[in-house]
């Protein structure tokens, strides 16, 4: 009989995923909240539930007989993926590899207790603790458990603490915020797949982001230009991270601050990288289909993880003036370039441009990729120069 995997999922984050399991051979089941999602119809059945609705989750698991369950770039199921896996035995991270991996100061702790180098930092659950106490500036705040970069702020001084104090603390589910040292040198994500224990990394990914006080990210870039000592030594410690988190038969999104030689982590998720990057980045830049590795890990067959050829790869994200309402966006006519993998846009004509604050907040993106570094440069710019040209703002 044919076998059916549960995608947690259908937006267009999930697409490739999706797409990854029907081309293995197998049923598509996907579920979102969303009756309007727009990868719904890529699978072979789908259904609308809602994101905590664990009794309906189970209910589809069990109806159509779904012999192992994945998502790709996404955080929120996580939780609920897990328990479904203790008690049908799917093959998934334990709870309390994901509970960790979820809460960014139980992660910290973990890190700590097994010796992992990363940010020294507390956490908080109320502003009146953290008046009384000394603490060095500049400073990152962030909530516990948030993602896509809701709620971080750098900070220089209490003042700008307080300010953003409860902005952070209501992204939080529990309203906890994390004060953690501001760390200097370069910020890279690894991207990297772990089976029956063992720890691959597929890829290192160059990140730009916003300017602070906020760190949206908004460029995405591989192969990255660290040398292959730096990379062997990351490489070392993102496994003992791995491992003092217990995460195994999983995707993994590492982030990791390297100035000079020091290497620091400074979060894991128990998932692959947001922002496309292993659904098409990843496989553009060097061959590795991380959505089909995931899907093959959940059903217990060990991944194709070796790297077919060394190209270079971009996500870049469209970042308009804020405060601009936007009267015409380009359609897919005039932006036929054969190297233009995709583009995409969140926002419509009439909408207003806001603030970056999180990666919510973006523009759009485009997906593109080059034989060489300067191939890959020479695109991007030809490709900036027609979308200012196409995009048409007003008052």
């Amino acid at each position: 009989m044919k076998k059916s995997v549960l995608v947690f999922g259908a937006g267009l984050n999930q697409l490739h995923l999706i797409q990854a399991v029907n081309k293995c051979g197998y049923n598509s089941i996907a579920i979102d909240p969303d009756p309007n999602a727009i990868a719904k119809n890529e699978a072979t059945n789908f259904v609308v539930v809602a994101p905590k609705d664990y009794e309906k989750t189970k209910e589809v698991a069990e109806k159509y007989n779904v012999d192992g369950i994945v998502t790709a770039q996404m955080e929120n199921p996580l939780i609920l993926m897990a328990r479904l896996a203790k008690e049908m035995g799917y093959i998934f991270p334990s709870q309390e590899a994901i509970e960790c991996s979820r809460n960014k100061f139980l992660m910290k702790q973990k890190f700590i207790e097994h010796g992992v180098p990363c940010a020294k930092g507390f956490i908080s659950h109320d502003l009146g603790e953290i008046e009384k106490m000394d603490i060095t500036f500049p400073a990152i705040l962030k909530p516990a458990d948030a993602h896509s970069s809701r709620g971080v702020f750098k900070v220089e001084s209490k003042q700008e603490l307080r300010k953003y104090y409860n902005i952070t603390s209501d992204w939080s589910s529990d309203n906890s915020v994390i004060i953690e040292e501001f760390m200097t040198g370069q910020e890279y994500s690894v991207e990297v797949i772990v089976y029956d224990e063992i720890v691959t990394v597929v890829a290192f990914t160059e990140k730009t982001i916003t300017d602070y006080p906020m760190a949206v990210e908004l460029m995405h870039i591989q192969p990255s230009e660290l040398s292959q000592e730096v990379k062997d030594k990351a490489c070392k410690i993102i496994q003992k991270a791995i491992k003092a988190l217990g995460i195994d038969n999983s995707g993994c999104h590492v982030e990791i601050f390297i100035d000079k030689d020091d290497i620091r982590i400074v979060e894991i998720g128990a998932r692959l990288g947001g922002d496309f990057i292993s659904s098409y980045l990843t496989l553009d830049s060097c061959g590795v289909d991380m959505d089909k590795a995931i899907v093959e890990v959940c059903l217990g067959i060990e991944p194709d993880l070796v790297p077919k050829f060394d190209r270079y790869s971009i996500v870049k994200y469209i970042v308009l003036p804020e405060g601009k309402v936007i009267n015409k966006l380009p359609s897919e006519d005039e932006l036929s370039f054969e190297w233009l993998r995709m583009v995409h846009f969140f926002s419509k004509v009439g909408d207003k441009v806001g603030e970056i604050t999180n990666s919510a907040m973006r523009t759009g993106f485009y997906i593109l990729s080059a034989t060489t570094k300067e191939e890959l440069l020479e695109r991007i710019d030809i490709l900036d120069n027609q979308l200012e040209s196409l995009i048409e703002l007003g008052e």
